[in-house]
């Protein structure tokens, strides 16, 4: 079963088609490149899967359920997320509270803001490991305004990253730990 399927997905702006007739398919584990020429529709595409455009007609599966209508909140909460070009960073803020701010508003925390991210266990442990997961460990106190133009990027999709369904995530592991000789990464 395919992770994400586009199924002729078509996106036109006046005259000119960006998506004509899409048919894209991530698998599980499966890491992918999209690859084209300026104007090629890769940033339709990928607006139109995490719901930032509407498809003009065609269909979005991710794990066999169609979610070609839901919202980019319900997508985000299904698991699909996205950075964008330009980062989008709290710059006044360290790299650690960049990733926690993130935590905190899946895990539907925003709203306690005042309790510190330092002083919630669960967020601060998951924090650190996602910036383990991306290199930026020793960069946890630094000011986002702070880093390297790569790191700031790096930071970015940590952030994003850290909007994932961790409860998904985990099962899915589990299910790969249980396959003999496998093992999730």
């Amino acid at each position: 079963m395919p992770l994400l399927k586009t199924v002729n997905l078509r996106k036109q702006f006046g005259e000119t088609r960006a998506c004509d007739g899409v048919n894209f398919v991530v698998n599980k584990g499966e890491f992918l490149s999209l690859v084209g020429s300026n104007g090629a529709g890769k940033t339709t595409l990928v607006n139109l899967i995490s719901a930032h455009l509407q498809p003009d007609s065609g269909q979005i599966l991710f794990e066999d359920r169609d979610i070609t209508f839901t919202t980019v909140t319900d997508r985000i909460k299904a698991g699909i997320v996205r950075s964008f070009q330009i980062v989008n960073l709290f710059d006044g803020l360290s790299v650690f509270d960049n990733v926690a701010l993130s935590i905190f508003s899946r895990d539907g925390k925003a709203v306690q803001m005042a309790a510190l991210a330092d002083h919630d266990y669960d967020v601060r442990r998951e924090a650190i490991e996602v910036l383990g997961e991306f290199g930026l460990t020793n960069k946890i106190e630094v000011p986002a305004g702070g880093l390297a133009q790569g790191e700031r990027k790096l930071l970015d999709v940590a952030v994003a990253y850290a909007l994932r369904n961790t409860k998904r995530n985990r099962e899915f592991a589990d299910a790969v730990e249980r396959e003999p000789g496998a093992k999730a990464i």
